[in-house]
């Protein structure tokens, strides 16, 4: 299975952040490494929870707040052809 990247607009106190996701299960679609276009030391890891709810993992970035992440997750599962919704 050909796993890919595909790139997120989100916007953080009306600044434009582009980053990179990339699904890291190749069955079930629920763990995403997520990483600035420009890539660094320590990428976030975000996960879809069986209860609907997105947590992550790895966060440097403290503007990532749970607000966003959920936002994030959204952005995710409109971009994620496969899809995060199955269990």
């Amino acid at each position: 299975m050909n796993i890919q990247s595909f790139k997120i607009v989100i916007w953080i106190y009306n600044l434009s952040m582009d980053l990179v996701v990339t699904p890291m299960d190749s069955t079930l679609h629920r763990r995403f490494k997520v990483e600035t276009i420009a890539g660094g030391a320590n990428p976030m890891i975000i996960k879809y929870m069986p209860d609907h709810t997105w947590v992550a993992e790895n966060v440097t970035m403290k503007f990532f707040t749970e607000k966003y992440i959920r936002e994030l997750g959204a952005l995710i599962e409109r971009k994620n052809k496969i899809g995060v919704y199955s269990i």
